[in-house]
């Protein structure tokens, strides 16, 4: 009897470690059944941890979604942002290539702030070909310095050869990249700020007030879908490459971007968006922090006779992230890194890395003020009472020696 009882609870633990084994894979299985894009990537934005991954490796054509890395590129080389651009003949170009376009007029001049604003929201390809003229003289020019940033940014697999997405073999992507990019670009204050906007009123020679819609909010719209999580997002479309889209959402402090590609082109033109509603509320509702360290909790820093030791205060929450009632093993290394004898703030004293089976995510501890090793005051001090003692050395060497002399007396005589 005893013997049944104790397999009967083993069996039970094993099919309960089975289920929570399994419930990743699950819920995966059941948001993958609902996709129509054909890539698609999800990843956490804070520990770069990939939680839904299909074919995120495979080349694709972003199409608008190049305007990202346009984008990045004209803020990052830019000082003013309230200079003025002018329209010329070889920005309405792209009209030729059935292109989506802000309907910029020959000589119409803008700001470069609202000139972003063209391209990122309603998606100008002649707005694109003008930021990029005037940043570098030249697309040529500007192209070179899209693809220097791909290689700064470690994107593996990109490569651009024009500023709007035009189709070509040369000019391609991965969603894995592609994620990379915008998760970069949304650090960019000005960058997300342009992008979150629901439309903005530009005022030019030309109009008194032209609107620039924002025109992925308008698809979900379209859809009847909510956006209101939506940080910023950026879609792209063409017959070769169908429809696309790359975002980021925020909820409960929770940060993603999401990057789909290659959705069927329908009617409405709504696959794409749909897509990313789907995968926001799997991620959103299946998804739980798991916390490793609170903010405000401290890590110690261990010095030496030469490097002070002291504790940093964590500016944030670290953290991973498991589908609910899932626990993630995970393992988690520190390395003091400082070498310094004296440590002034934000300066990197140490590395953070916390390693799950999919991922591993590195984080800089950076120092919260001044700290000074022992070795320092003690160097002091002895300096101080050097510098005494040659100060008191050289006042004795400065003063003349005083000479003691004796006097002598003359015999008195004796009176006769």
């Amino acid at each position: 009897m005893r013997k049944l009882f104790l397999s009967m609870l083993l069996s039970c633990f094993l099919v309960m470690n089975m289920n929570v084994l399994h419930a990743k894979e699950n819920t995966q299985d059941a948001i993958a059944a609902t996709l129509k894009s054909k890539d698609v990537i999800v990843m956490n934005r804070d520990t770069k941890e990939i939680l839904f991954a299909k074919n995120i490796k495979k080349r694709i054509y972003p199409a608008s979604m190049t305007k990202i890395m346009t984008a990045i590129v004209v803020i990052e080389n830019t000082k003013h942002f309230d200079k003025i651009v002018e329209a010329v003949p070889s920005d309405t170009k792209v009209i030729r290539d059935e292109a989506s376009i802000a309907g910029l007029l020959i000589g119409e001049r803008m700001r470069i702030q609202d000139a972003l604003s063209c391209m990122m929201l309603a998606s100008g390809s002649d707005a694109a070909e003008m930021l990029a003229r005037y940043t570098t003289g030249n697309t040529k020019d500007f192209v070179d310095l899209m693809n220097n940033k791909a290689k700064e940014l470690h994107l593996q697999d990109t490569h651009f050869t024009n500023v709007y997405g035009k189709y070509d073999k040369q000019h391609y992507t991965t969603v894995k990249d592609m994620a990379l990019l915008m998760d970069y670009a949304m650090e960019n204050p000005i960058f997300q700020k342009i992008v979150a906007s629901d439309q903005v009123k530009i005022k030019t020679n030309a109009f008194e007030e032209r609107i620039a819609e924002n025109f992925v909010y308008a698809t979900f719209d379209k859809a009847k879908l909510d956006h209101s999580y939506i940080t910023g997002a950026k879609s792209g479309s063409m017959d070769e490459t169908g429809l696309n889209l790359a975002s980021t959402a925020e909820k409960d402090g929770r940060r993603v971007v999401i990057v789909s590609a290659e959705a069927p082109i329908d009617e409405k033109h709504t696959n794409h968006v749909v897509d990313a509603a789907h995968l926001y509320q799997w991620y959103f509702t299946n998804y739980q922090k798991k916390i490793i360290y609170k903010k405000g909790d401290t890590v110690a820093i261990k010095g030496n006779i030469l490097t002070p030791s002291f504790h940093v205060a964590l500016p944030s929450d670290i953290y991973i992230e498991a589908p609910q009632g899932v626990f993630n093993a995970y393992e988690k290394t520190f390395v003091s890194t400082n070498q310094k004898m004296i440590v002034k703030p934000n300066d990197v004293v140490g590395i953070l890395t916390i390693k799950t089976k999919n991922t591993t995510t590195t984080y800089e501890i950076i120092s919260d003020g001044w700290h000074i090793a022992i070795s320092v005051y003690v160097i002091a001090t002895l300096l101080i009472i050097l510098i005494l003692w040659l100060i008191m050395k050289k006042r004795r060497q400065s003063k003349p020696p005083i000479l003691i002399t004796k006097n002598k007396q003359k015999p008195m005589k004796k009176k006769p």
